[in-house]
């Protein structure tokens, strides 16, 4: 299984989380771009209109950026660009991997703790409370 999960945040505070379980994917690549095309899909059921995606795996924001470049993807891409489109605004960008330590782990929740049902809720993870708070100021 892989997973994946992901933070609305609204000036730092978080409105929305969410885990994904899924099937295996055969590269990380792969796996980071089906768990942007799910995120996008929920933003859009919960009724984001401005996106701002920070992703730790630079080999993801570079095949979304510059999707020509990465032709074994193209039908995700295509699918991502397609959504990505539909909101007031979409943006993508690298981040360091300690900006996003909480997303790390409630997606490792599913392969190590084998928690295979996948979520939205409201808000932050209640057992993340402060590290939700000082992640904001990075």
């Amino acid at each position: 299984m892989c997973g994946g999960a992901w933070i609305v945040r609204d000036i730092g505070q978080a409105k929305h989380h969410a885990r994904d379980a899924f099937t295996p994917i055969q590269d990380r690549t792969g796996a980071e771009l089906r768990c942007i095309l799910r995120s996008l899909k929920a933003f859009q059921d919960i009724h984001v209109s401005k996106v701002i995606i920070e992703l730790e795996y630079p080999a993801a924001v570079n095949a979304v950026l510059q999707p020509s470049k990465w032709p074994f993807y193209r039908n995700w891409l295509a699918q991502i660009h397609e959504i990505a489109g539909a909101f007031e605004s979409c943006t993508f960008r690298h981040i360091a991997t300690n900006a996003n330590l909480i997303g790390r782990s409630i997606s490792r929740s599913v392969i190590q703790e084998r928690r295979f049902q996948s979520y939205i809720a409201l808000g932050e993870p209640s057992w993340f409370h402060n590290q939700v708070f000082e992640e904001s100021k990075v």
